[in-house]
């Protein structure tokens, strides 16, 4: 059912095509956060072949804690099936890298 609330294909602008970078480590504290570059790209792909997460999450064990936002978003001026959004996501999770504990 999920599958028919969006469209065929997916536009996705503002996304660089390299995975994301590290930024503001803590090693002392196994701490990394990561981030995408934005850039003026605009790319279209089939919604089966959209995977926009996937280079984040190849690094991770588990979560302990995730969720996605809506920062902004608004309907389109002339097809108000057509939703414009900036989401968000935020997590706590476990690297595969990190052996140690917690």
């Amino acid at each position: 059912m999920g599958a028919e609330l969006f469209a065929q294909h997916a536009t996705i602008q503002n996304l660089a095509e390299e995975a994301p970078h590290e930024k503001k480590n803590r090693p002392a504290l196994q701490l990394r956060k990561l981030a995408w570059t934005i850039s003026d790209r605009t790319t279209e792909t089939a919604r089966e072949d959209l995977s926009l997460w996937r280079a984040l999450f190849q690094s991770v064990d588990y979560f302990e804690r995730a969720g996605f936002k809506f920062v902004r978003s608004h309907f389109d001026d002339t097809d108000k099936n057509l939703l414009h959004s900036d989401v968000a996501f935020e997590g706590l999770a476990r690297d595969k890298k990190v052996s140690s504990s917690w």
